[in-house]
């Protein structure tokens, strides 16, 4: 079912899946949604940092650091060049 849906579906989906703790459904719907916007896509931020929660909720938070700290960085990237 997941080729039916665009990336921000798989998003809310996973969100979803975060909200009952299903951590592998959540990390799966963020693998898909991933793949299917490009690198540069201003959604990549949100999945970044959507997968930093899950690795919060999942205890490992050295991991979580890291990518809420890269979903920051991406942040601020769009940021930028909207003000260009």
């Amino acid at each position: 079912y997941q080729d039916d849906f665009g990336a921000a579906d798989l998003l809310h989906l996973a969100n979803d899946a975060l909200a009952n703790s299903n951590w592998p459904l959540a990390e799966s719907l963020l693998q898909s949604a991933s793949e299917l916007c490009a690198e540069d896509d201003p959604l990549q931020a949100d999945l970044t940092a959507t997968a930093g929660v899950l690795r919060a909720l999942q205890g490992d938070l050295a991991s979580a650091v890291e990518l809420l700290k890269m979903a920051y960085r991406q942040h601020a990237a769009i940021g930028a060049a909207d003000a260009a």
